[in-house]
């Protein structure tokens, strides 16, 4: 759900301009456990993703709201096997994973979990 009123295309043109792999809607830096980051704008932010263990803790696997580039999506949706809707999250966030990308997420609470 929606807790505060934010421009999408501001996330678009952020996830373009600094060449991001995802921008991540339901996180933020006042997340616990947020791996090391930094500030763009006042309202911005990019860490390096990391293969292994996340550091995002308590990020459900259909809770993880994302913007990320057509083409690379559908990429990876072409090459990800899953049989429904749990194993396909899992899956995307699997994939978000597994090397060294850029990506992009709030500096104030934007989104939270329906439950």
């Amino acid at each position: 759900m929606i807790t505060e009123s934010f421009n999408l295309a501001d996330s678009v043109y952020w996830l373009e301009r600094s060449y991001g792999y995802r921008f991540y809607l339901n996180r933020s830096a006042t997340h616990p456990g947020i791996p090391r980051f930094i500030g763009l704008t006042d309202d911005i932010c990019a860490w390096k993703t990391n293969p292994g263990p996340d550091k995002w803790r308590a990020i459900s696997n259909v809770d993880d709201t994302f913007v990320s580039k057509k083409s690379a999506l559908l990429a990876e949706i072409k090459k990800t096997n899953f049989d429904s809707a749990l194993t396909f999250f899992k899956e995307m966030q699997t994939t978000a994973l597994s090397s060294v990308r850029l990506g992009l997420f709030f500096a104030q609470k934007k989104m939270s979990s329906f439950a």
